[in-house]
Order: C-alpha cells, then structure tokens, then sequence
C-alpha cells in the first residue's frame, strides 16, 4: 500500500488577495464525491514493550479470551484515594462507565511509545486509543470476558511511577485529539487507569464485558468543486472562473461481531492527505468542502448498534 502522508490542518494559502464563491450560501450538492475501493489495515505484530501485570482478581472470567485484533468494552471504576491531591475527590469511588480498547497494533511501530502524532492515514486509522496503549492492549491478550481486575504500578518513560496503566476510551479507532478536534459538540470522552503506587493511591479497575472480532479498513475520498466563483487578484480587480478544485481525504473503519452476536461498527475520518502522484489541487478553493468534511464526521457510526 502507498504511503499517504496525512496534512495536520487544511489551510490554503493564495497569492491572489480574494476568493469568494458567487452566490448566497454554497449548495453542497453541487460536489462531486468520489469514493475508492475499501483497502484491508494489516495489523502489525504484537510490540515488544514490558507487559503490565495483573495485581488482584477481584471477579474470575472464563468466557472469551482477548487475542490481538480484538475490540474489548470494559467497564472501569476508580476509587480515589488519600494522597490524591484534588481534595473533594478523596476516598471517593466513580464508576466511570463502559469503555473500549483496540487490541491491535501499528503495522509501522512509532520508536517513542508516547508519540502520538498522526504521520499517514493508515497510521490515523489503525494507532490505539490515546498514547502508549499499546503496552496496556499487550497486557490484555489471554484475559477473558466477565475477568474484573486491578493492575500493578507499570513504569513508562513517561510515568516513573507506574500510576498511569494507559487509557480507554468511547473511540478506540484512530487519533482521538483529531476526532475531539472535528467532533466538539459529541459526547466523547476517554479515561485513565490507575494502578496504586506509594506516590499516588488511586486505583482503577478493569471488567472486561465484552470481546468483538472484525476487521479494519481504508478507502480515498475525492472532492471535486466546479461551481463557479469569483477571484480577486491585484488591484482590487476580480474574475469570474469554474476552474476544478479537488480536496483529498482518506476514511477508514472497523467493523466485527461481538461474542454476544451483537454487530459493532466504528468510524474515523475523513482525514486530508496529500494529492497522489501527478495530481493538483488545482485552486484548492471552495466553501464547499469544509462542510462536507464536517457533516461526515459529524453522521459516524460508533459503537454497538441500537437496541444492544
């Protein structure tokens, strides 16, 4: 698969001094949208990075048991405890709720395991939830379904103490700054789990409740915008022109059965990336694709589907 590289904000930059798109409000279905082929994200290998260990079992499993490529939900709570310095929250017990993690890993594995930038579409699509959760998605392969547990301090380069096991999430699919970034109305959130130190006494635990299988996908999004608009340049003087315009994206998804039967979907993007070899952006003008952009990640699926 050719590498795609992922621009970081899509902003365009003229040497004219004015563009503005003739008429009223854009007509969003005056884009043309082309969509490729779905391509397969081929997982890489299990990372070689020092596992957390399990500390109590405080509930058997015996169900299912997470492989690598599995989708877990758990369910997390966390008891505060005395050396925690955000007072009213001392000695205090959160069910923090249902969560996911992706077991699954890089095909091209960051060096810096608390590197979280987002380098090519692939990468976009198929990096674990929040930073370093590869080590925490190592941790659970052989865990079963219905297993409540705590875990031990697990050092990081980042975390000496080993209070910070990874993290979960309500998105376990792609880059979750970047999906917060283009969803800031959702309800989306993540949480930290804790493991008890000398340090700092908070302690999460960790229900697995369910395990899905699937399978995770990309495809390229082509935008083309042939509306006519007007285009200023020296002299406050302007022009009338239809001159194409194209934007290029990349979507991916996740889609699997969980081991109650239920289907689960999840998708992220669209994500800009550069033109492919030989192409243009053309203009790369329009007041068309900011709101399509928007209106697809705001219409994603996540999650179970209704009714499980």
């Amino acid at each position: 698969m050719p590498t795609v590289h992922v621009v970081r904000a899509v902003s365009y930059v003229l040497l004219i001094s004015l563009v503005a798109v003739a008429g009223c409000s854009p007509d969003a279905s005056q884009l043309k949208v082309t969509y490729g082929p779905w391509e397969p994200l081929h997982q890489g290998p299990v990372p070689d990075v020092p596992r957390c260990s399990v500390d109590r079992v405080l509930k058997e499993g015996g169900g299912a048991a997470v492989a690598p490529g599995t989708m877990a939900e758990v369910r997390l709570v966390t008891t505060f405890g005395e050396r925690q310095i955000n007072i009213a929250a001392k000695d205090k017990v959160q069910d923090l709720g249902r969560y996911w993690i992706y077991v699954a890993f890089d095909s091209d594995q960051l060096p810096d395991p608390q590197h979280t930038q987002v380098r090519t579409a692939e990468d976009a699509a198929s990096r674990l939830f929040g930073a370093g959760n590869g080590r925490l998605a190592a941790s659970l392969i052989g865990l079963t379904t219905g297993e409540k547990l705590t875990f031990r301090p697990c050092p990081s380069g980042s975390d000496s103490s080993g209070s910070i096991v990874g993290g979960a999430g309500a998105i376990p699919f792609g880059d979750f700054q970047r999906y917060v970034a283009m969803r800031p109305l959702a309800r989306d959130r993540s949480a930290v789990i804790f493991a008890k130190t000398a340090q700092l006494d908070n302690e999460t635990s960790m229900e697995i409740l369910r395990l899905c299988k699937g399978h995770a996908a990309q495809r390229a999004v082509t935008l083309a915008d042939s509306t006519e608009i007007s285009v200023g340049h020296d002299l406050g003087r302007s022009y009338k022109t239809s001159e194409p315009r194209w934007d290029y994206l990349r979507e991916a998804r996740w889609s699997g059965v969980c081991n109650d039967g239920k289907p689960v979907h999840f998708d992220y993007g669209p994500v800009g990336v550069d033109p492919p070899e030989g192409a243009s952006r053309g203009l790369a003008v329009s007041s068309l694709f900011g709101p399509w952009v928007r209106n697809a990640w705001d219409t994603i699926e996540m999650g179970v589907s209704p009714g499980a």
